[in-house]
């Protein structure tokens, strides 16, 4: 009798460190907008948003407008189209770990969650997604010696 072909292996893709980085930056250049009483209502492409001296910036030709949660809905909606794109593994048919997740948050903000309020921004600029292993560690550590 043939011995029985082991199951094929599971395995989780992250996205790189460069990705990460980059991605989490976009975000906290996203919320510092929003934040400061600016959105650009979902008017902005990959290409307008610029990386200078390791900070994002977005392209002087998009044009700004007063922050509303509807304003900054379209704001996350756009961001979630272009990270969609990019972050999509044909190989595997899949997102990276904790991406999807991310990308339906962008999507479908919860009711109520207002995207310039704190627990939002927290929660997008500390996302598993855009963090490594060994930063989620240390956010765990300082939560547990804050409330220890």
């Amino acid at each position: 009798a043939a011995a029985p072909v082991p199951a094929a292996a599971t395995t989780a893709t992250f996205l790189s460190e460069h990705l990460q980085h980059h991605t989490r930056k976009v975000l906290i250049g996203m919320c510092q907008k929003h934040c400061g009483g600016i959105s650009f209502g979902g008017n902005f492409t990959s290409s307008q948003i610029l990386f200078h001296e390791g900070q994002v910036k977005f392209d002087g030709s998009i044009v700004p407008v007063q922050y509303s949660r509807a304003s900054a809905k379209l704001d996350y909606d756009r961001l979630h189209t272009i990270f969609s794109a990019d972050f999509y593994d044909n190989s595997s048919q899949s997102y990276p770990l904790h991406v999807q997740n991310l990308l339906d948050f962008l999507w479908a903000v919860p009711d109520g969650a207002n995207p310039d309020s704190e627990d939002v921004v927290a929660f997008l600029t500390n996302h598993p997604a855009v963090i490594s292993y060994m930063q989620r560690i240390s956010v765990c550590q300082l939560l547990d010696n804050l409330f220890s």
